[in-house]
C-alpha cells in the first residue's frame, strides 16, 4: 500500500485488518503506521473471559484512547483498577502505567486508536511474551 503525505485520506476495508492472536486476547490491526504516516494506528481488541491482560507498562511517546465495544473491560491506570462497560470512553497519557484485563466470565472487546503509531511493530514480542507467559 503506497505510504499516504500529511495531507491525504485513507480508506482501509475492515475485511484486510492484520490479527494477532495473543493467547486469549486477539489485537486486529485495521490500519496501522505505515498507512498513517505514523501518526496513529487502529486496532480492535478481544478478550475472552477471565484473561489478565499485559503486565503492567507505560509508553513514554504514545496516548492511547479506547471504546469499549462489548462486555467490561477492567483497566489498571497507575495504582487503580477501573471497570469500564460497553460505552466506555478511556484515555492514558504518555508515561501513565496502564494494564487492561477482562475479569469476567463474557468475552469484552474495545477500539484503541494509538497516537503515534508504533504498537503493531511491536507485535512478534508481544505475543511472544503471551505465549511465554499464558497460564
Amino acid at each position: 500500500m503506497k505510504t499516504p503525505n500529511s495531507t491525504s485520506s485513507n480508506f482501509h476495508p475492515f475485511a484486510e485488518s492484520r490479527t494477532n492472536n495473543l493467547g486469549k486476547m486477539t489485537a486486529m490491526f485495521i490500519t496501522d503506521g505505515e498507512e498513517t504516516n505514523n501518526e496513529c494506528n487502529v486496532s480492535e481488541w478481544w478478550l475472552e473471559p477471565e484473561m489478565k491482560g499485559p503486565h503492567a507498562h507505560q509508553h513514554n511517546d504514545k496516548i492511547h484512547v479506547m471504546y469499549i465495544l462489548e462486555g467490561t473491560v477492567s483497566f489498571q491506570i497507575n495504582d487503580k483498577w477501573s471497570n469500564a462497560e460497553k460505552g466506555t470512553f478511556v484515555r492514558i497519557p504518555k508515561n501513565t502505567l496502564h494494564t487492561f484485563a477482562n475479569r469476567t466470565k463474557k468475552k469484552a472487546g474495545f477500539l484503541k486508536i494509538e497516537f503515534p503509531s508504533g504498537s503493531e511493530k511491536e507485535m512478534p514480542s508481544t505475543m511472544k511474551w503471551f505465549e511465554e507467559n499464558e497460564e
